[in-house]
């Protein structure tokens, strides 16, 4: 990377860096107090690092007489663009001037025509401090800004300026600028924080300097004089990458004793993406801060329009293809696909350019899924020698690479040795082939591999300076050389046992599988903003919240159990993550913990999203020692369908927003499982069930047959002659007949699911 562009990419992400010590008390203009903070606390000293902060402003720049080449002019020309796209004026507002005390505004007052203004609380981006929900308004004070100010000193003083540190201080910006309002304008919505403004303002400024430099322009002032001109000029280009065959790479496993080989599976393809992501960002000098969204197999990355960018990402995309295909053959495959776009369409000017965009990219992206290998690729994929009676790996299936002391292949031994280091170890480090060979690792692309690391033993490597390659830590923001980023990753788990799982369940000893997916969010990111607020940083922000709460909010959640049918105390959930992506999730656990978690994750999305979101799930239940694959599979199909279930509320038709459980018919709208099947129902049969001297489940199995049945005269008899046989075995008769009255009038009046859910779950819990 450049040295000039180094400095342009820092000035950018710090150039706004005075509103803090603005906001914290500091009278002066904000440029100018970014000026001072990072001339007397971090020490930078450099002059086209420091223009890019002070001059930033036409009002400065323009009575300055700065050299034609000088950065400054690009950081300028990347904010009034970053600004453009993040800014959008509220309607109908009367004060139109500024408060510097003012809250952080969530991203989803505005989607899917939610009409809301609901806030952030001043907290830093922390576990402990657990899930920042959108709450009402909560106005900042100076001592919140004074607190940043501190931590940003010192967590500045331990990086250096220099490109193996940029990632690095964009972690720090978002570690404590995330729930800081870019803009204080009382006429402007403030749903865009300081940390994805600056974050935008950098990608833009490096893009920019890449294309002039393809160009062979040194004239930066064209930015100001002709800017209208350079606003409409093709400069940059949105890009995508997919992986395919995600799902099968995860749920391939047959044996039920191969779970942590399933959780390192996920945990692996996340790596993979994240090292391919920044293996693009390397060969083409860019930061993190070009990485849009990252999440379930998916990515966007905004890059240079230059001929040697596009063609540099599809080299990498083949090379990395080739890899895929010798460890892999055709079970994994990387897509890519993009289109070249202007400031004016990041903004979505004209009204529907944005949108275009997207569907310009989504075009591309399935190009390339219909047009996968290369020639070479082909015939790698088709002429592979297999030796005559060769054996099968018992994870996978395949027939190649297999261990000759065991029957399992290469890769699935080495997944499943690396399966503690997910556990136990907070570093990941990708490195050299040739480093430390005895120990577990993880291969990747371009002779590297992956490798677990405790903190004092990754310092210990990194002062070699040598062969550690990249850094990513877990679930924390760290710092330091090499550092890329910090990977949210759901990685809950009360117990790796399954088998103990289900002894710490109530009732009957059985294993839930949850698997659940957002509705529609595709169409949401694409078109839940409507045409005056569809911009790129939206997007960017939007992608982000969805990625957060599901890679790690969702550990909060599990921690802290909330729902509980007999209302009982909060509780750490005995259940595992298995795979929890950028808008779904795939959980194992004692069965009532995950019907019980179920709600509390419709219940926190539901929040989290202001209710512009919904999701639907599938819960099966099986034994410890069936395998994950088939539930995995089964559970997915109950999922499908609450996916495909409609219902009318209120004289209006809706569709997904549901739950199916146990079984295909079973299958409910959120409400309706929670407030009708749960609440009332279940509750009334435990209330009666325990005033009952002990009863067998065949009586309750039988009630179930009946209750299914009663369209039949016969079986209407049958079950009155049932229900008078239960209610004599009730301990007191104060209630006479109410509990045969109210059953025989939900099997009359309402839809006999709701019951039998309900009679299934009481016969599980007093098993």
């Amino acid at each position: 990377m450049e040295e000039r562009k180094i400095k342009l990419i820092i000035g950018s992400i710090l150039h706004d860096i005075g509103k803090v010590a603005y906001r914290s008390g500091d009278g002066r203009r904000h440029s100018i107090s970014g000026l001072d903070f990072l001339k007397d606390e971090c020490k930078i000293n450099d002059p086209e690092i420091l223009d890019s902060v002070e001059f930033h402003h036409m009002e400065d720049l323009k009575n300055k007489n700065l050299p034609k080449d000088s950065l400054a002019y690009i950081s300028y020309i990347a904010d009034n663009i970053a600004a453009m796209s993040d800014r959008r004026e509220k309607e109908f507002v009367e004060n139109r001037g500024f408060n510097r005390n003012i809250s952080l505004s969530s991203v989803f007052n505005i989607l899917n025509g939610n009409n809301t203004e609901l806030k952030y609380q001043p907290k830093f981006l922390n576990h402990e401090n657990g899930i920042n929900l959108p709450t009402d308004e909560i106005e900042y004070d100076s001592s919140y800004y004074k607190d940043i100010i501190e931590n940003l000193n010192e967590a500045l003083a331990g990086i250096n300026y220099d490109k193996k540190y940029l990632d690095s201080l964009l972690k720090i910006l978002e570690g404590y600028l995330n729930y800081v309002p870019a803009s204080t304008s009382l006429k402007e919505i403030q749903d865009i924080s300081l940390f994805d403004h600056l974050k935008l303002t950098s990608a833009i400024a490096s893009c920019i300097y890449d294309y002039f430099e393809a160009n062979n322009l040194d004239d930066y002032t064209v930015l100001i004089n002709d800017s209208k001109n350079y606003y409409n000029k093709e400069m940059f280009y949105l890009y995508s990458l997919d992986l395919s065959g995600i799902q099968s790479f995860i749920y391939t496993i047959i044996d039920s004793k191969a779970l942590k080989s399933l959780r390192t599976r996920s945990f692996y393809l996340e790596i993979f993406m994240e090292d391919v992501i920044d293996n693009v960002l390397e060969k083409l000098g860019l930061t993190r801060a070009n990485l849009l969204y990252s999440g379930g197999g998916h990515a966007y990355l905004l890059l240079p329009n230059t001929e040697n960018a596009i063609k540099t990402i599809e080299k990498l995309r083949e090379e990395t293809n080739d890899w895929l295909v010798k460890l892999f053959g055709s079970e994994l495959y990387l897509a890519g696909g993009g289109a070249k776009c202007s400031a004016n369409t990041l903004s979505n000017k004209p009204e529907e350019s944005y949108t275009e965009l997207f569907k310009s990219v989504s075009k591309e992206l399935s190009k390339s899924k219909l047009n996968r290998y290369t020639f070479s690729q082909i015939k790698e994929l088709n002429f592979k020698d297999e030796e005559p009676g060769s054996r099968e790996c018992k994870i996978c299936k395949r027939i190649d690479m297999l261990k000759q002391e065991a029957d399992i292949c290469n890769i699935c031994d080495q997944i499943i040795a690396f399966s503690n280091q997910i556990l136990f170890q907070d570093f990941f480090a990708v490195v050299e082939n040739e480093y430390d060979k005895n120990r577990p690792y993880l291969p990747l692309p371009f002779g590297r591999k992956l490798l677990g690391f405790k903190k004092e033993e990754l310092i210990k490597d990194l002062a070699k300076d040598e062969g550690v390659l990249r850094v990513y830590s877990k679930n924390e923001i760290h710092t330091g050389k090499n550092f890329a980023t910090n990977l949210w990753i759901g990685d809950y788990s009360f117990d790796n046992e399954l088998k103990k799982l289900t002894d710490e369940s109530k009732g009957i000893k059985r294993l839930a599988a949850l698997r659940a997916d957002v509705d529609n969010l595709g169409k949401a990111f694409v078109k839940g903003f409507d045409n005056k607020n569809r911009s790129l940083t939206r997007s960017a922000v939007f992608s982000r919240e969805m990625s957060l709460f599901f890679k790690y909010h969702i550990n909060y959640i599990l921690e802290n159990g909330k729902y509980s049918i007999e209302n009982d105390e909060p509780i750490k959930r005995r259940a595992l993550i298995v795979y929890s992506g950028g808008d779904d999730v795939f959980l194992l656990g004692a069965w009532k913990d995950i019907i019980e978690f179920s709600i509390d994750l419709k219940n926190y999305l539901k929040e989290f999203t202001i209710d512009t979101l919904s999701i639907s799930a599938g819960i099966g239940l099986f034994a410890d020692t069936f395998p994950v694959k088939a539930m995995a599979k089964m559970t997915g199909e109950l999922e499908e369908c609450a996916k495909d279930y409609s219902y009318t509320k209120e004289n209006t038709r809706y569709s997904k927003n549901a739950v199916c459980i146990f079984e295909p018919n079973l299958v409910f709208s959120w409400e309706e499982f929670e407030k009708n099947v749960l609440e009332e129902k279940l509750k009334f049969l435990l209330y009666y069930y325990d005033k009952m001297d002990e009863i067998g489940n065949s009586l309750m199995y039988k009630l179930i047959e009946l209750i299914r049945n009663s369209k039949e005269s016969i079986n209407i008899a049958r079950l009155a002659y049932l229900l008078a046989r239960l209610e004599e075995r009730m301990k007191t008769k104060d209630e006479d007949r109410k509990f045969s009255k109210t059953i025989y009038r939900w099997v009359k009046d309402k839809e006999n699911k709701e019951l039998i859910a309900a009679i299934y779950i009481l016969i599980y819990m007093r098993r």
